[in-house]
């Protein structure tokens, strides 16, 4: 799929514009995500209210393509099967878009 036709699927930015697409939430803008927390919900769905929050906040920024999800297990301290069902979760609520060995984009 040529970068145009991605960017149009997903609404991203193309190359060529000034911005570059935030990969990482702003840690200014928000609290650390601490896999250990004991507020009864599954980890998954922690992580995905966590990310969704960012996503609210555009601390993650519309149309920016997320970090790999191998990635973002190293960097939250979870499983990759944690992230897979997070990132369902926020496909399901309709926040993010994966394009297959393209990468995960904020709608």
């Amino acid at each position: 799929m040529s970068e145009r036709r991605l960017a149009a699927a997903v609404g991203a930015a193309r190359p060529d514009d000034d911005e570059t697409p935030a990969r990482t939430p702003d840690p200014s803008l928000m609290k650390p995500f601490d896999p250990d927390a004991k507020d009864g919900a599954y980890q998954y769905m922690r992580l995905a209210e966590y990310l969704a929050e960012c996503i609210k906040t555009e601390a993650i920024r519309p149309k920016s393509m997320l970090t790999p999800q191998r990635t973002l297990a190293r960097q939250y301290g979870v499983s990759l099967e944690t992230v897979r069902r997070a990132v369902a979760e926020l496909e399901r609520r309709g926040l993010i878009k994966t394009l297959p060995a393209k990468g995960m984009f904020v709608l």
